[in-house]
């Protein structure tokens, strides 16, 4: 008798939890979509987007990347004309005389 009243005891505390969880809405003046858009810009994806985008992580870059411009530098200045920047341009400049070679 003491066990199913334990087990009662414990099945009726996890459904009040479970119960808790889940609320309605609470009554606001600004409308649902609106809250969900403010959301998920403080939610920080996009500063995390804006990382991964600009920090030269490893990945596969195509050939003719290395002969133009790296994507970097193309989503950089996207970004700079997107927020409103006029003047916007990339500085092109040879890598110089140095070059790498193999010891023998």
């Amino acid at each position: 008798m003491p066990r199913v009243l334990v087990l009662s005891a414990a099945l009726v505390s996890a459904a009040a939890i479970a119960y808790a969880q889940e609320q309605a809405d609470p009554r606001t003046l600004i409308p649902s979509v609106t809250l969900n858009a403010i959301a998920q810009h403080v939610s920080g994806a996009q500063a995390r987007n804006h990382v991964l985008e600009m920090c030269p992580y490893e990945r596969n870059r195509p050939a003719e990347e290395y002969q133009l411009t790296y994507r970097e530098a193309a989503y950089a200045e996207a970004k700079a004309k997107e927020y409103g920047f006029s003047d916007v341009r990339r500085d092109l400049e040879k890598a110089g005389a140095y070059t790498i070679r193999e010891k023998k």
